[in-house]
């Protein structure tokens, strides 16, 4: 659905099954007073909200750049054309994953707005109840986290293809029922066959662990790690 907002033109993808009537507003943490509340964490770059609405629970977030992008502008991207915009490759992605049954959130609703050369977007999706990142798993309960379970799913991910681009320890959820969810696929890419790339996936979420392990023992970090490749290493195999 095409959107203009104070001299930015863009468009909206959304869900008719969760939503009924797209409006630009409900990219606005303000549009839900105190029904938005900033999600708090590593994650996000502080751009992420708790909200409210006839959809249910949701989370909605605005991109943001990190790295040396972000001293030029951390909110906007380069226009290329509507086929890479961020939030609705995001979208679709996410859409195509959870239709082939893996645990992502379900999609709600993307936008884009663009002025000039450069564009921002924003994207809602559904809030998993009870659920909390792996890294705060790891910090409370060290012994008993799901690191058998985590390799399973990601290999669930990788036997289709689905290619993380930054599979962290903030962007992996446990749910209430120690169900595994993966969030966070705007840079996703889907390959045509498993090989290092799968590797490499886990080498980055082993980084994470060990970068934000605070008083964790690296040595737990690296035995949980052996666990985890372990379980996606049969995986991959059956």
């Amino acid at each position: 659905m095409p959107i203009h907002q104070q001299g930015e033109q863009g468009a909206i993808v959304f869900d008719t099954r969760l939503w009924q009537q797209a409006d630009s507003a409900f990219f606005e943490p303000a549009h839900y007073g105190e029904q938005a509340k900033a999600v708090s964490g590593k994650g996000g770059r502080g751009a992420a909200w708790f909200v409210r609405a006839n959809f249910g629970d949701a989370v909605l977030r605005h991109y943001r750049r990190g790295g040396w992008a972000a001293k030029i502008s951390d909110a906007r991207y380069l226009w290329r054309d509507e086929n890479n915009v961020r939030s609705f490759h995001e979208f679709h992605v996410m859409q195509m994953l959870g239709e082939k049954k893996l645990p992502v959130p379900k999609p709600i609703a993307a936008m884009y707005l663009k002025r000039g050369l450069f564009y921002r977007a924003g994207i809602l999706v559904e809030r998993i109840p009870g659920a909390r990142s792996f890294l705060d798993c790891v910090h409370r309960h060290t012994e008993s986290a799901p690191w058998a379970a985590l390799g399973k799913t990601i290999a669930d991910f990788h036997k289709v293809g689905a290619k993380h681009a930054d599979l962290n320890a903030q962007n992996i959820l446990v749910d209430s029922n120690q169900k595994i969810w993966l969030i966070d696929w705007d840079k996703a890419t889907m390959q045509t066959v498993t090989g290092a790339w799968c590797m490499d996936v886990l080498q980055r979420l082993q980084r994470s662990l060990l970068k934000y392990r605070g008083e964790v023992g690296e040595e737990t970090i690296l035995a949980g790690m052996q666990l985890l490749r372990a379980a996606h290493d049969a995986e991959m195999e059956r």
